[in-house]
């Protein structure tokens, strides 16, 4: 998504609603709005400074409205991730597994989700950007020993199959020649892993393994659909949409829509898919004139002469709006209508 006024604009006022009483984080912030350009996301990012606490916040709490906020820089940052990826595999060794360890807190109910059986193996999804290290001595740093009764102390270690493509879910080695740091890797944002394994030790940490997979076909759900799917696009928000319409808060829904219409050029190839899920929301809402406006325009979009070129990605979403239109036309007992 490009870096448009309204949509940095979101940003800096959550950002200062946050931290109003934080004089030397609104100085941050006042730099970010000055100085920030996509190609700073990492560096942004793993400042550990007001952007991270805030973001890392919405994810925790799943607040849709700040996750917005922050729907560039979401953009930005993944995108940084994978050109840098795509550059470090080129420069990298053929060593098969990369190693990272993360030091971290669990609830105990997430203990017990993990330890019970099932006949498959048990997948993982991180819904924020992660911070883990190449040094396991690094990561124990970060295993907290002051808890709260429903919280356990966590070392994960992650296995990374480096022959493995991992363009869609990439991880980036930000200081790999720093000896004496952390040897800091960092994991996008939607990264899953599937459980190895799970023990707890004589000091009562528990340790689990994982492996990063790549695993396309997985089954969704929740806030996660937004995190994981469609960030590749020209905004990931169309999905957030969609997480928005399966829980059924259709004003949201219509809200963030209508923002979208607004954001995007008139060339752009979302604009059908918008107007689309703009026809369900209202057909869900009863809104039925509305309804039909935004799916004809869906429609006529999707067939316009210079849609071909993006057919592939069309075809299935062109039959989703004439769908929605049926939807509508049996809603108003207009069986016979096309």
């Amino acid at each position: 998504m490009p870096v448009t006024a309204r949509s940095k604009d979101d940003l800096l006022h959550q950002s200062f609603l946050a931290y109003k009483k934080d004089v030397s984080a609104q100085d941050d912030i006042h730099l970010f709005n000055r100085t920030y350009w996509p190609t700073d996301a990492i560096d942004w990012y793993t400042k550990d400074k007001f952007l991270f606490r805030l973001f890392n916040q919405a994810c925790r709490t799943d607040d849709i409205d700040l996750l917005f906020s922050f729907r560039f820089f979401i953009h930005d940052l993944h995108h940084k991730l994978k050109e840098t990826y795509c550059e470090q595999q080129l420069k990298r060794n053929q060593q098969q597994t990369i190693m990272v360890y993360r030091g971290t807190i669990m609830s105990k109910d997430e203990i017990q989700m993990l330890l019970a059986p099932t006949s498959e193996k048990k997948l993982i999804w991180f819904t924020t950007f992660v911070s883990t290290s190449l040094k396991k001595v690094a990561a124990e740093k970060f295993v907290c020993k002051s808890l709260t009764n429903d919280q356990v102390s966590v070392l994960e270690e992650i296995h990374i199959d480096n022959k493995t493509d991992m363009s869609s879910v990439p991880f980036v080695i930000l200081s790999e020649s720093d000896e004496e740091g952390e040897n800091e890797v960092l994991l996008s944002i939607g990264s899953v892993f599937e459980l190895e394994s799970i023990n707890e030790t004589d000091e009562h940490i528990w340790e689990i393994k994982l492996h990063m997979v790549n695993y396309e076909d997985r089954i969704r759900s929740g806030l996660r659909t937004w995190l994981e799917e469609d960030i590749e696009e020209e905004t990931s928000l169309i999905t957030l949409s969609d997480f928005l319409l399966q829980r059924g808060d259709f004003n949201k829904s219509e809200k963030y829509h209508q923002i979208l219409l607004k954001e995007l050029p008139s060339n752009s190839v979302d604009l059908a898919l918008i107007h689309n899920n703009l026809g369900y929301t209202y057909q869900k809402m009863n809104k039925f004139p509305d309804a039909m406006d935004h799916l004809n325009k869906s429609i006529d979009l999707y067939l316009k002469p210079n849609a071909y070129q993006h057919i592939n990605r069309f075809n299935r979403k062109l039959a989703s709006a004439y769908n929605n239109k049926g939807l509508v036309h049996s809603d108003l007992g207009e069986f016979r209508s096309t």
